[in-house]
């Protein structure tokens, strides 16, 4: 992993967000969405082409050598589900991590809500070329394209491998992490059958020096010793929606396999 001068604290769009987080010191944790603002002169911009709002990314510099996370894919790894809206695993991790006299961790959530593979995508690639994070979260598995199309998995798994090739080649570090579980009405047999597809696919990329965040686990209710593509019943909260994870699903992720793994590989 680079150790880099400086941490990316945000990513931001050039529309307004209403209530105006960033300019009470939430710039750190922007998103890249419609509603997001820029309240900071930029460092770096990428030119994404329409339906994109022009993106930023603020760069600064600290005494100690950072590094900077990035996530990103659809609402499941926005943190849609959360109080905040972005209050998701990644950003709970960065919390965690960044304490006094420790290395400092920027944040960016290059997440998109509602949008297939195809527009998210290339945003996210964007972004990773010009930013360069030091560690790619990235999401393996997304509802928003044909889910329950075997090749629709296959190829959203290639571009999950090709962001991997991508933070490779400046030395980086990718972290994918397998399938979230969704509501009952969309787990239907064909659905089921593509989503723990996937997630074996994506377990079998890893590798001693190639972790993966495997979060089905801890959000997942198993049956019969398999995951049933739900959310896990024994806990409150844990979804309020049955879609995306709230606050207790993202800070369960967080907790139990995010920040250990994190805190590992940036000491």
């Amino acid at each position: 992993m680079p150790s880099a001068e400086g941490a990316v604290r945000g990513i931001h769009a050039e529309t307004a967000w209403p209530g105006n987080k960033c300019a009470r010191g939430w710039d750190w944790v922007t998103r890249v969405n419609d509603e997001d603002i820029v309240t900071i002169p930029s460092k770096r911009s990428i030119a994404l082409p329409s339906p994109y709002s022009p993106i930023a990314g603020l760069i600064y510099r600290t005494a100690t050598p950072g590094v900077q996370l990035l996530i990103g894919g659809d609402s499941h790894a926005q943190g849609a589900g959360t109080t905040l809206g972005y209050g998701n695993f990644a950003f709970l991790s960065m919390v965690e991590l960044t304490r006094p006299g420790s290395c400092p961790v920027g944040y960016i959530n290059a997440a998109m809500t509602g949008r297939p593979s195809d527009t998210f995508w290339p945003a996210l690639m964007r972004l990773l070329i010009a930013l360069q994070p030091g560690i790619g979260i990235i999401q393996g598995w997304t509802a928003n394209d044909s889910p329950a199309e075997q090749r629709a998995i296959r190829r959203y798994l290639d571009r999950v491998a090709l962001a991997m090739k991508q933070i490779h080649t400046y030395r980086g570090i990718p972290l994918p992490f397998t399938p979230f579980p969704r509501n009952p009405d969309f787990m239907t047999s064909p659905v089921l059958a593509a989503w723990r597809d996937a997630r074996v696919r994506l377990l079998q990329m890893g590798t001693e020096t190639q972790p993966i965040i495997d979060a089905t686990p801890v959000l997942g209710r198993p049956v019969n010793d398999e995951f049933d593509g739900t959310y896990r019943d024994d806990l409150p909260k844990i979804t309020l929606d049955n879609i995306h994870p709230g606050d207790v699903g993202h800070e369960l992720v967080a907790a139990e396999v995010a920040i250990p793994l994190l805190r590992r590989l940036i000491s």
